[in-house]
């Protein structure tokens, strides 16, 4: 992959990148949707409007564009009704008016019946319907159009191709297999329909192995660290409750988060209830408890990018118009760099715009919230 780009490839990845977005991570669950999405089924390479390169659609998906020149390649589609088809006819003729509209098999024989009238309303309308595609198709161009039918084989005018064919031949009838018709001129381009934006060919493929980039975030590595150590007391639930309180925005959250932990397998259904009941006992602080009403506007755990290119990543920021209050969890002892490093967060919010800005500890080993 390496060795030359492929313009599909990188839009087949764009696709896997946004179903993993909006979806779950499962192959199964991947195919299900390739197989049944409309947006799938939808997806092209997307080039920009001002590439120098033929664009392949449908006349329907053509109706209301224009474009400079166009090519119809199959311009050979029936007229009338393909035959053995089903088309609902219905007649005012005992007894079969009784039956209402009924699927017959398309076929000249039913100019005979009781459906006549009915039938050849139908065929004129299909005949007025496909000649509006053609319409359509032929109103798309701008400077010159191409159409290539197949020869006429001089039998019944059941054909858009024989159509064109015929007509052409009455034009001029000297012209055979090629009708030309017009001026062979192309508009000069004007500077004002050229777009801002350029496009670069890939010269290569950039490609690397997945398990390279695979990262566990520092919660992530408490966590697991935890675990290994079989040790699930509640001191240990300090980690699990903290990651709690920094992920979820609303109170409503909780419980989700904590069937998510035990879905990835980091606990157990008991050690769940037990969770819950540590964090219900820690917002039964009162000071604690308002850090996640819903008036506010929750930044949970978002990282903010520095002009040196240094992330930082608050556990929490809530946000009531212009002010803003930064919020770090910390499951031991307070300690002087956690406040430094709180302060931190806080003067980089007024930096961003927000006032006043507020920070503040919670400790969740002695329940205490400290304004800093």
């Amino acid at each position: 992959m390496n060795k030359k780009p492929d313009a599909f490839i990188q839009r087949f990845q764009d696709l896997v990148l946004e179903y993993n977005t909006g979806f779950d991570s499962s192959l199964e669950g991947f195919i299900n949707w390739w197989d049944s999405s409309k947006k799938v089924r939808n997806a092209s390479v997307i080039t920009p409007q001002n590439e120098d390169a033929i664009q392949i659609m449908t006349i329907h998906r053509s109706k209301g564009l224009q474009f400079p020149i166009v090519f119809m390649p199959f311009c050979d589609w029936k007229l009338l009704p393909k035959s053995n088809e089903l088309i609902w006819l219905q007649t005012n003729q005992e007894p079969f008016s009784e039956l209402g509209k009924t699927a017959l098999v398309t076929t000249n024989a039913l100019k005979e019946t009781y459906y006549s009238e009915n039938y050849n309303e139908e065929v004129n309308q299909t005949v007025i319907d496909n000649m509006n595609m053609l319409y359509v198709a032929f109103t798309r161009a701008e400077e010159k159009l191409f159409i290539y039918c197949p020869q006429d084989n001089k039998k019944d005018l059941n054909s858009v191709s024989k159509l064109i064919s015929r007509t052409c031949h009455q034009l001029d009838p000297e012209q055979i297999d090629t009708f030309s018709k017009g001026e062979n001129f192309i508009k000069p381009k004007s500077d004002k329909n050229k777009l801002n934006s350029t496009s670069t060919d890939l010269r290569i493929y950039p490609s690397n192995r997945w398990q390279d980039k695979l990262s566990l975030s520092s919660h992530g590595n408490d966590l697991i660290e935890m675990i290994e150590k079989k040790d699930m007391t509640k001191v240990n639930y300090g980690i699990l409750i903290h990651a709690l309180l920094a992920e979820v925005k609303d109170t409503s959250e909780f419980k989700h988060l904590a069937d998510k932990f035990v879905f990835d397998g980091l606990i157990t259904d008991d050690q769940k209830k037990i969770l819950l009941e540590e964090v219900e006992t820690v917002l039964k602080v009162e000071e604690i408890a308002g850090l996640f009403s819903k008036e506010y506007e929750v930044k949970a755990e978002k990282e903010i990018i520095l002009p040196t290119g240094e992330v930082l990543r608050p556990d929490r920021v809530i946000i009531k118009n212009k002010e803003a209050i930064v919020i770090d969890f910390k499951s031991g002892q307070p300690h002087k760099k956690h406040e430094n490093q709180v302060t931190q967060y806080a003067d980089i919010l007024r930096k961003m715009g927000y006032s006043p800005v507020s920070s503040k500890l919670v400790y969740l080993t002695n329940r205490s919230v400290i304004s800093v």
